[in-house]
């Protein structure tokens, strides 16, 4: 229901398109500060480190005393910024959270600051509820950093440490650029799902039930890119239908189907995620037009008063300049004087 909110609402939005959000951790490079780690909120990775470590302003105060800063490794893959900030505020206080609360107490978590313990309550935060049902992917920036927490994760018996639900992809700042700038598809098909968006008219039909559906419902898309478009019921029932007891099934299917368009493998949150972008684009693009329509409408007003006033300058210097054509010129004193008493006077 939450993913639902999040596309029904995708008409008020007027942040930027990404739909990239991300929580890192950050370890201690600095020797006085070994062992020292950070967990923030972030939309780009390579430009918040670079804040971080003072090559760009608007560093967290918390780090500057400790520079420099390496980024480990970040999870990604939250359908919304909320959720995102909702993981960072849980991975920052388990003694709080109500996922984590029962099993790292405060007396535990009293050296929860160590890039050891952030981890083991990570693992611990993603293998939890609603986490455990998305398609949250964690990106590894350090290798060997990250391997080396991990055997001292496994070994330490003050927390314990859950494996991860999904293995790591190990990569630099530009393996993640690409969910950075945009969803992974290629300009062209991103051209292709805008217009789609854009110029949908009323006899736009469900892949599934090719039933009609108005421009305002709610529709999701396929994440391969493909021309399918759906109810967002139509394909929870797709879904259910591959699901053998419905009683015992999680309230977000977690598992992959095959596209009823393409045919390619697709997940319930990858559709969702997918769909949610599709429509911050599109609301974007559409009120950038809106606001480009609205300036050259304002221009071209703008335009017409001036022609209009320059002309009604003009006629008023041809009136001047004719009024003072028709009063009779006059070279000295005594011709006015003889003028005006010719006229009074005639005898």
């Amino acid at each position: 229901l939450q993913f639902l909110y999040f596309i029904g609402n995708q008409g008020t939005t007027s942040h930027m398109p990404t739909g990239f959000h991300a929580v890192y951790c950050l370890d201690c490079v600095n020797p006085k500060w070994k062992g020292n780690s950070y967990v923030g909120f972030t939309v780009d990775p390579e430009r918040r480190i670079r804040q971080h470590n003072g090559e760009l302003p608007n560093g967290a105060n918390q780090t500057k005393k400790k520079r420099p800063w390496d980024m480990v490794f970040c999870v990604h893959g939250f359908p919304s910024k909320i959720m995102a900030l909702q993981f960072e505020w849980m991975w920052q206080n388990p003694e709080k959270a109500k996922q984590l609360r029962d099993v790292f107490t405060k007396k535990v978590t009293q050296n929860r600051h160590t890039l050891v313990n952030n981890y083991c309550i990570f693992a611990q935060l993603l293998s939890s509820p609603p986490y455990n049902g998305l398609e949250l992917e964690v990106q590894v920036f350090n290798e060997r950093r990250f391997l080396e927490v991990q055997s001292q994760a496994k070994v330490n018996t003050s927390i314990g440490c859950q494996p991860l639900p999904r293995p790591p992809t190990f990569g630099d700042f530009n393996s993640i650029k690409k969910h950075v700038t945009g969803s992974g598809l290629t300009p062209d098909q991103q051209q292709q799902q805008q217009q789609q968006l854009q110029q949908q008219e009323p006899t736009s039909t469900c892949s599934l039930c090719e039933c009609c559906f108005p421009v305002s419902r709610a529709i999701v898309y396929c994440p391969n890119g493909c021309s399918g478009m759906f109810h967002p019921t139509c394909l929870a029932a797709f879904f259910s239908s591959f699901t053998e007891c419905l009683e015992e099934a999680p309230l977000i299917p977690t598992n992959a189907v095959p596209c009823p368009s393409c045919t390619v493998d697709i997940t319930w949150p990858s559709v969702i995620k997918h769909s949610v972008d599709a429509h911050r684009r599109a609301a974007f693009h559409s009120k950038a037009q809106e606001k480009k329509r609205v300036a050259d409408t304002r221009k071209r007003l703008r335009e017409e008063e001036k022609g209009i006033q320059r002309q009604q300058s003009q006629s008023v210097a041809v009136k001047r300049q004719k009024e003072e054509s028709e009063v009779p010129e006059l070279k000295d004193d005594e011709s006015l004087l003889t003028s005006i008493l010719s006229q009074y006077c005639p005898e």
